[in-house]
């Protein structure tokens, strides 16, 4: 399925990467919150992970396919 390869880190690991210098030294920050681009992007993406934790393709709402896209 297209939302689980997207996607090819765990909801914990993801959330641990972007707390590294290795993903924050190379973004864009938001102009309202002086947070990254990334950082809201993959708040959002962890979310999605966690709510479907055995990577069931029809539990994916349509947004968060396209979230994962981004």
């Amino acid at each position: 399925n297209e939302s689980n390869e997207l996607v090819n880190m765990p909801p914990d690991d993801l959330k641990n990467w972007l707390k590294t210098s290795k993903f924050t030294g190379v973004l864009k920050p938001l102009e309202h919150s002086g947070e990254t681009v990334g950082h809201d992007s993959g708040r959002h993406i962890v979310s999605i992970l966690k709510k479907n934790p055995n990577k069931v393709p029809v539990i994916y709402a349509g947004e968060d396919i396209q979230r994962m896209r981004k």
